[in-house]
Formats: C-alpha cells, sequence, structure tokens
C-alpha cells in the first residue's frame, strides 16, 4: 500500500511540474516543438494518473467485496453457532426432563459430556476463524485509511497544482526559467523510469495480493468443508442420542407391560397353586381312605413270609410236610378265586386244598366257618373280615352269574 501511495505522489508531483512546464512553453516563443513535446508528456502523465486512479478504485472495489464476504462469513459462522446453542438447549431440556428414568442417568451424562466438549471445540474453533477473519478486516480497514489518506493527499496536491497553474499564467515573462525546466524534465524522465520499476514492483505485490487472497479464499472453502463436515458428524450424534431418547420414553411403557404380564402370571401361578392344594387335599383324603389298606398290605406281606417260610421248611422235609384237611366237600362249579380282593394265588391253592372252589362258598361264609378258614391257613380271622372276602364273592357272582345270593 505505501509504494501505491508514492506513486499517486510521484504521479501528482510529476503532473504538477509539467503542467508549469506546459504553461511556460506556452507562453514562449519559438518553442512549438517543446511544447508538443510536453504536451505529450502531459497526456501520458494524466493517463499514468487515471491509471493509478483505476487501480486505487479496483483495489477499493476488491476490499470491499473481501470484506462483505468476511462478514458474511462471519454472520454464517455466528448464525450456525447460534442454532447449535439452541440445540444443545433444546437437548439438555429433553435430557433434563429423562432424568428420573434409572439406570440411564450414567450413560446419559457420558454422551452429552462427550457432545458439550465436541460443541465447545467447534465453538473454539469458529471463535478463533472469527478473530482472524476479524484481524483481516482490522488490516483492510487500515488500507482502507491508507487509502482515503492518499486520496486526501491527491486533493491537496491537486489544488496545488492549480494554485501553480495560476503562478505559471502569472509569470509567463519569465522565459529564462525553460531552459531550467527542460533539466528538471530530464530529471523526470529517470524519475519517470524509476516510476516504471515502482510499477513493476507494485504489479509483483499485486500478483503476491492476489496469491495471498486465493490463499485465503482456499483456506476459508477448507474452513467451511471442514464445519460442514463437523456439523454432520453432530448431526449424526444428535439424531443417535434422538433415537435413544426414543427408546428410554418408551422403557417405562415397556415395563408396565411386564409388570402386567408379572401380575398375570403371578394370577395364573395363584391359581394353579390353589389347583394343585386341592389335588393335594383331595390325595391326602386318598391317602387316609387307603391306610387301612396299607396295614392290611403289611399283614398280607408278613402271612406271606409266613407261608413262604413254612414253604421252605416243608421243601427241606418233605417227608414231614402237613397235610392240608379237607374242610368242605367241593361243588360242582369252579370259579377264580383271585378275582376276590387279599386271594392270591397261593391263597387260591390252599382253599382249593380245603375244598373251598367257588364265590358261592365264600359268600356264605358265617362267623365260624370265617374262623375255620382262617385257623386251617394259619391266618389271623379279621383278615378275612378286614379284605371283605364275602362281599367280594357275592359281587363277583353277581357279576359272572348275574343274580345274587
Amino acid at each position: 500500500m505505501d509504494y501505491l501511495i508514492g506513486e499517486t505522489l510521484i504521479y501528482l508531483i510529476l503532473a504538477a511540474i509539467i503542467g508549469a512546464a506546459i504553461a511556460w512553453l506556452l507562453r514562449g516563443v519559438g518553442c512549438r516543438n517543446s511544447e508538443n513535446k510536453l504536451k505529450a508528456e502531459l497526456e501520458q502523465t494524466r493517463s499514468a494518473v487515471e491509471t493509478a486512479e483505476t487501480k486505487g478504485r479496483s483495489l477499493e472495489s476488491a476490499l470491499n467485496e473481501l470484506r462483505a464476504e468476511m462478514d458474511s462469513e462471519s454472520r454464517k459462522l455466528e448464525a450456525r453457532i447460534r442454532g447449535l446453542e439452541i440445540e444443545n438447549g433444546k437437548l439438555q431440556e429433553t435430557l433434563n426432563e429423562l432424568e428420573p428414568l434409572p439406570g440411564k442417568v450414567q450413560e446419559r451424562d457420558t454422551i452429552i459430556g462427550h457432545w458439550e466438549r465436541d460443541f465447545q471445540n467447534l465453538q473454539h474453533q469458529s471463535e478463533s476463524e472469527i478473530a482472524k477473519l476479524q484481524d483481516k478486516i482490522a488490516g483492510l480497514e487500515s488500507l482502507q485509511a491508507e487509502l482515503e489518506n492518499s486520496q486526501k493527499a491527491y486533493t491537496k496536491l491537486s489544488a496545488e497544482f492549480q494554485a501553480l497553474q495560476t503562478v505559471a499564467h502569472q509569470e509567463n515573462q519569465k522565459a529564462q526559467q525553460i531552459s531550467t525546466l527542460q533539466n528538471e524534465i530530464k530529471q523526470l524522465q529517470s524519475v519517470s523510469a524509476k516510476i516504471k520499476e515502482r510499477d513493476t514492483t507494485v504489479e509483483h505485490l499485486q500478483s503476491q495480493l492476489r496469491s495471498q487472497a486465493k490463499t485465503k479464499d482456499e483456506e476459508i472453502a477448507r474452513l467451511q468443508k471442514d464445519l460442514q463436515t463437523q456439523h454432520r458428524s453432530r448431526r449424526k450424534k444428535i439424531d443417535a442420542l434422538a433415537e435413544r431418547l426414543t427408546k428410554i420414553e418408551h422403557l417405562p411403557q415397556t415395563l408396565a407391560e411386564r409388570q402386567q404380564t408379572i401380575i398375570r402370571l403371578q394370577e395364573q401361578l395363584g391359581k394353579v397353586a390353589q389347583q394343585k392344594n386341592q389335588e393335594l387335599s383331595v390325595l391326602r383324603a386318598k391317602i387316609k381312605t387307603l391306610e387301612p389298606f396299607k396295614a392290611a398290605a403289611q399283614e398280607h406281606s408278613r402271612e406271606v413270609e409266613q407261608l413262604k417260610q413254612q414253604l421252605a421248611a416243608g421243601a427241606a422235609k418233605p417227608g414231614k410236610r402237613p397235610r392240608k384237611k379237607q374242610l368242605y366237600t367241593p361243588p360242582k362249579e369252579k370259579d377264580d378265586l383271585k378275582l376276590i380282593y387279599g386271594i392270591g394265588p397261593v391263597m387260591e391253592r390252599t382253599l382249593n386244598k380245603l375244598g373251598v372252589t367257588s364265590f358261592r362258598q365264600i359268600a356264605k361264609f358265617s362267623r365260624k366257618d370265617i374262623e375255620l378258614v382262617a385257623g386251617a391257613l394259619q391266618s389271623f380271622p379279621d383278615r378275612i373280615a378286614r379284605d371283605d372276602w364275602v362281599g367280594g364273592a357275592k359281587k363277583e357272582y353277581r357279576k359272572k352269574y348275574g343274580k345274587a345270593i
């Protein structure tokens, strides 16, 4: 920027000197060639000044555009930060409402902590980028201030140039200063060469400025791309959090359904337990009714053991085996006495040897017959009564013969 200001000042001084020289030459006599030459140089100087002004305006326009772009990017970044803060506030409110849910508080706090740290990092990055952009804007504002100063200097020099023209017109009689002015023109030519060098330097600086602006544009584009990537990542995390929050919201309903299922199963279990208790009561009652039969079975087992011992003793001494005495004359009919409860195969054979072979005989047993048969069987008399041989014989007789005794 200093080069531009220096260049502008040099062009203005050159224009003022050339204008004064032309004024003197125009008033001179016999200096038409010098006048034309000075006019041409004045035109070149004016075109150079116009070129410098055009460059200054273009630079000012580029500066304004760059400032507008930076302001726009800054506003976009601030809007995105505000949007993220609003989303953060909404999520915070939602999570505060869901805090009473058991078993999910610690996981939620961990997720929110990671998310807040990521958000803070993104905010710090955005603040640093905004600070950089503000620094750039401050630098551009300083350039604008310098440009304004140069414009003020240009105005001042224009006023001085007009004053010099006035003085030149008033002092047109000083012809002897023409030679001095010619010498100054030669010096100005050397100055013009220096100005060209400075033009080259200015062009080089402009190219550097353009490259730097391009680099900054690329950097801004990269930052925008990174910001968009981070925003998409944050959006995915927010969607994941929203999905988890939805699942958490459905937990009370699921728990209520499971509680209802448990209550229903408890009711079913109570009914089953009641049924089982009833069945146990029935079984206990049956067991109580079967207890007499159990005692009878035990007694029967003892009798069987006695009979086995007797049979074993008889097998050991076949010559001395006692022979059962026949108590009754066997009838013509012969029934299956094993159908009567309490009479097995061994007992049936023993009864047959005693002459008892039919249901009718046992059905007509008297108390004396029961004691007689029990004595022959070497058993307790109450067994026949307890097992109800008489009733069983009547029942089997009725089944077989179709009539009662």
